[in-house]
C-alpha cells in the first residue's frame, strides 16, 4: 500500500494526540506495572486507529474508474470474456485494483409452469431416495486488474470466466476496490 503525504500527517497527528493522552495519563503513576501497562495499551490502541485511518484514507484518496466495459460469450471455451480500461483518476498511486463480477441467472428463467403442478404422491414416496439435480444460479470471481497504477493513468484489461450453459438471461454485476 502505497501511503500518501495525507497518510503521513494523519499518523503523525495521531501520535501526537496518543502521546498527549499518555502524559496525561502518566503524571500519576507512580508503580513501573501500572506503567508498563498503560504505556503498552496506548501503543496497541495508536497501531490499531492507525491501520484503520490508512483504510479510510484509502477510500478517499485512492479513486478508480473502469470504462469501456465489454463482454461476450465465447461459446468455444464456455466462458465470457470481459474487457474494459481501468482508470486511475486520482491524484495518488494505487498498489491494486481488484474487481468482484456476480453473474446470476435470471430467475425467470427457471420458473416454469410445471413448477407449481402437485405430482401425485403415495406413502412409499416418502421413503426413495430421489436424486435432485444441482444448477448453478450465480457465480462470484474476484480478480485483480491493475496493480501499480500511477496517478492520472489508465490500463486495459482482459479476463475470462466460466460460463454455465445452462443459464438463459444472465445479469452482469460489478464492484471495484482499490488500494
Amino acid at each position: 500500500m502505497y501511503f500518501t503525504y495525507i497518510h503521513i500527517i494523519f499518523i503523525i497527528l495521531l501520535f501526537i494526540i496518543f502521546c498527549l493522552f499518555g502524559f496525561l495519563l502518566l503524571r500519576g503513576t507512580a508503580r513501573l506495572k501500572k506503567l508498563i501497562i498503560t504505556v503498552s495499551l496506548l501503543f496497541a490502541g495508536f497501531l490499531a486507529s492507525s491501520a484503520i485511518a490508512s483504510f479510510i484514507i484509502d477510500d478517499y484518496t485512492k479513486i478508480a474508474k473502469i470504462s469501456e466495459v465489454k463482454y461476450q460469450n465465447v461459446l468455444l471455451k464456455e466462458s465470457i470474456n470481459f474487457t474494459g480500461i481501468i482508470s486511475n483518476v486520482g491524484g495518488f498511486d494505487i498498489t491494486s485494483c481488484n474487481i468482484n463480477i456476480r453473474i446470476t441467472n435470471s430467475p425467470s428463467a427457471a420458473l416454469t409452469p410445471d413448477l407449481f403442478i402437485q405430482q401425485d404422491r403415495s406413502f412409499l414416496d416418502f421413503f426413495k431416495i430421489q436424486k435432485k439435480e444441482f444448477k448453478i444460479s450465480t457465480i462470484n470471481e474476484n480478480f485483480t486488474i491493475g496493480e501499480r497504477l500511477k496517478a492520472k493513468s489508465a490500463r486495459p484489461f482482459s479476463l475470462y470466466i466460466r460460463y454455465p450453459t445452462t443459464f438463459k438471461d444472465p445479469k452482469v454485476n460489478y464492484t471495484l476496490t482499490c488500494h
